[in-house]
């Protein structure tokens, strides 16, 4: 399946998202006046972690949600986003989805970045590790 089922997956988890407009990567986005979010997948390192077959490859990365709000807003609205996106990736059977019989995407704990202003938005970034393991 790999990186192409791995997004489908995590996307997939944002179909019900009503709380905010989600920003995807290379998509037309129209910047609305109050409080969005932005996903991204941040793949990292992998590597074959059995060494007798079938190889089990665990693929390494992150899911990055961006919060954004407006400048002097109370920090109240990007905290409240910040806890639902976090039950998102909590609220599954041992935090993983299943995509196939030879592939299981596995989230962590979720962390809340520090504050920051960009252009006139005040931004908070959750950070979601995760591994997907597949059978080879």
């Amino acid at each position: 399946m790999g990186f192409a089922a791995e997004r489908t997956a995590i996307e997939a988890k944002f179909a019900s998202w009503a709380t905010t407009p989600v920003k995807w990567p290379n998509l037309p986005f129209q910047q609305p006046a109050s409080a969005w979010i932005a996903v991204h997948i941040v793949n990292g390192s992998s590597s074959e972690i059995s060494i007798a077959p079938p190889v089990l490859r665990r693929h390494l990365g992150v899911v990055v949600v961006q919060i954004f709000d407006k400048e002097n807003n109370s920090e109240s609205t990007i905290r409240t986003i910040a806890d639902q996106v976090e039950a998102l990736f909590l609220n599954q059977p041992q935090n993983e989805i299943r995509i196939s019989a030879t592939e299981t995407i596995r989230f962590r704990s979720p962390s809340l970045g520090a504050a920051q202003i960009v252009n006139g938005w005040q931004q908070r970034n959750v950070t979601i590790p995760f591994e997907r393991d597949e059978m080879k």
